[in-house]
């Protein structure tokens, strides 16, 4: 029988700041609760939900220091006693961090409930991307489709997220305006066969927008960006569209006039993947991982900029926060 760590390296912060620094430091692994399980922890992505939180400027705070991280994949190497947890011994599984220590570490204990395990045919780089963009791409198609909306916006078009967004849409024949920064995101979009591609750099981007919104009575915005470009779109939007505001790219929160909540009598919302998941059905909620796992089945191509050992993560976090646009950072803290 293995003998299991008593000790891991992970990356930690002491500070929220802008100035992002990591420790790279060994500590202790927490003794295992009646149900709980440990995870040697093979991928953890960086998303920008990671760069929010050990900046400060995401949802809530932990106490410090603390290893960052919301999500990744491993091995359940050891589990407690309680049935749930033993369960997924020897199970790949992607997990979600919970109140304390992320992903960003060797090993992790986390609630069963925390864990979705996955198949084979499911890629450890996939698995490890399970839980924070197909939760959400669900969601939010479910938010569609409980508004009735029959087309929707999305921003930050080209990301991994709104991948699986239009192809959940398509699946449920929703209509998707795709919206992106720059002419070369556009132009690939379009080649790739893609309709209705707006770069909103361009000098006749309102005026195409305004045009798509009314062809096809666009009501509803997916909107990861925030600050002005909320306000850009709603401007387009026909009467008593509504705004799910999940991201904030900008660093600005929206920005919404008078005019959009009253006169047009737009309406602005919020969503939070941690507020969904917790205010969701325990039968839902399995029914949402297995349709995760299906969903990163699918051939997509999600671009991956690189994949550092821990230990040299830092470098690989920052050049993925000056452009996110070149794909995911995967840390691989049992990499050879």
């Amino acid at each position: 029988m293995n003998t299991l760590p008593t000790k891991m390296h992970a990356l930690q912060i002491d500070t929220y700041s802008e100035q992002l620094s990591f420790k790279y430091v060994e500590k202790e692994i927490p003794s295992l609760g009646e149900n709980e399980v440990l995870i040697r922890i093979l991928k953890a992505p960086v998303n920008p939900s990671d760069l929010a939180f050990v900046t400060g400027n995401y949802g809530f705070k932990k106490d410090l220091p603390v290893i960052p991280g919301m999500e990744g994949c491993g091995e359940v190497i050891a589990a407690g006693s309680h049935k749930d947890a033993q369960s997924l011994l020897g199970c790949n599984v992607a997990c979600i961090a919970g109140e304390g220590d992320g992903t960003w570490a060797e090993y992790m204990v986390a609630s069963p409930y925390q864990c979705i395990p996955f198949s084979e045919s499911v890629s450890l780089e996939k698995g490890a991307m399970l839980m924070v963009n197909p939760m959400t791409a669900l969601a939010l198609i479910n938010i569609a489709k409980q508004g009735g909306h029959k087309t929707i916006i999305q921003n930050a078009a080209s990301s991994a997220l709104s991948n699986m967004i239009r192809f959940l849409a398509k699946q449920e024949g929703l209509t998707v305006i795709n919206i992106v920064r720059s002419r070369g995101q556009a132009k690939a979009m379009t080649k790739a066969g893609m309709p209705y591609v707006l770069n909103s750099s361009a000098k006749d981007y309102q005026e195409k927008l305004h045009s798509l919104c009314t062809e096809l009575h666009a009501s509803l915005l997916l909107d990861a960006v925030a600050g002005q470009a909320t306000a850009d779109i709603l401007d387009a939007m026909p009467e008593a569209s509504t705004a799910v505001v999940y991201g904030g790219l900008s660093g600005e929160g929206p920005k919404v006039s008078i005019e959009h909540v009253i006169f047009k009598n737009h309406k602005i919302e919020g969503f939070w993947l941690a507020h969904y998941l917790k205010d969701t059905q325990v039968e839902e909620l399995k029914n949402m991982g297995e349709q995760a796992q299906v969903l990163m089945a699918q051939d997509f191509e999600i671009a991956i900029q690189s994949q550092p050992k821990l230990e040299y993560a830092s470098h690989s976090i920052a050049a993925y926060a000056g452009n996110m646009s070149r794909g995911k950072v995967l840390i691989s803290p049992h990499q050879e």
